[in-house]
């Protein structure tokens, strides 16, 4: 390459050199909003959990609440009523999707069930299972 009068060679690389420092300065900044957009990801994905946990504990406290009243309302049934009581006016509705109690169950202390909410139930002897034998021997 001939050089005329008047040309100079380092305006090229001065260009090349512009031009580098732009790229890499995008690159840089590119680089930097991914990682601050990961890190918002990453305390968005955690709120939205403690949200959700604290929901699900909300809601699991009032089933129990609500499962525990019932007991007492029963508890009171079968002391008024006996252990043969009829347990069907318990369940509220039929539409078992909305239902937090599918089935209500009495079993005397012998183990043997009494009374239930099954539609044509026997009184069959439970005291075999382990969760009757848990209430049986007084463990629970």
């Amino acid at each position: 390459m001939t050089l005329l009068p008047g040309m100079r060679l380092k305006a090229p690389i001065r260009i090349r050199l512009h031009i580098v420092v732009l790229l890499a300065g995008v690159w840089l900044a590119v680089a930097g909003f991914l990682t601050w957009d990961y890190h918002q990801e990453l305390q968005s994905g955690a709120r939205q959990s403690a949200t959700l946990s604290k929901s699900l504990a909300t809601h699991a406290e009032q089933v129990l609440d609500d499962a525990e009243r019932l007991g007492h309302i029963i508890e009171e049934t079968v002391r008024t009523y006996g252990i043969n009581a009829t347990l069907h006016s318990f369940l509220p509705s039929q539409n078992t999707e909305q239902q937090l109690i599918l089935q209500l169950s009495l079993v005397d202390t012998s183990g043997r069930l009494r009374s239930s909410t099954t539609p044509d139930f026997q009184a069959i002897d439970l005291s075999d299972r382990e969760h009757i034998k848990t209430h049986l021997n007084n463990e629970a």
